[in-house]
């Protein structure tokens, strides 16, 4: 009977310790980066459309995270078959252009571009935390698709 119990508890034991890495990494803060085109009327209905490259950096985990940069990277078009990605830095909350963004559970910071600002093909979104780490979006085609 000692062995049937020590066993149950050996299971019992196992499957908490797994619960807890589990909820422990669900726990940590996780960001998600979107990049999408989207018509703006600045002026009303009424008025013509401009195109806007629009980023945006939701924290979908539950501890805040505080951004230091953002930006994004890019395929210059009509330059050869297979581009070089080039990085622009949109945000520096480190260099002195502005203050490091904390962003809280469900918080969510935007960025918007004009469109006709870049001559691109393949466009994605990044961000870097104060602990080094780099977030990526996926990539957006010049049609507006995901890749």
């Amino acid at each position: 009977m000692t062995i049937v119990i020590a066993i149950y508890a050996a299971f019992i034991s196992t499957v908490a310790l797994l619960w807890q890495i589990y909820t422990w990494g669900k726990n940590r803060y996780r960001l998600s980066l979107t990049v999408g085109r989207q018509q703006v009327y600045p002026n009303g209905i009424d008025s013509s459309p401009s195109e806007k490259i629009v980023f945006r950096i939701v924290n979908i985990g539950r501890e805040p995270t505080t951004l230091l940069s953002f930006g994004f990277e890019c395929d210059r078009r009509r330059i050869s078959e297979n581009p070089t990605p080039i990085t622009y830095e949109a945000y520096d909350g480190v260099g002195g252009k502005g203050k490091p963004i904390v962003l809280h559970q469900g918080e969510w910071h935007e960025y918007r571009l004009q469109a006709s600002a870049l001559d691109v093909g393949r466009l994605r979104a990044w961000a870097k935390d104060t602990k080094g780490n780099v977030f990526t979006s996926a990539w957006l085609d010049e049609e507006g698709k995901r890749v």
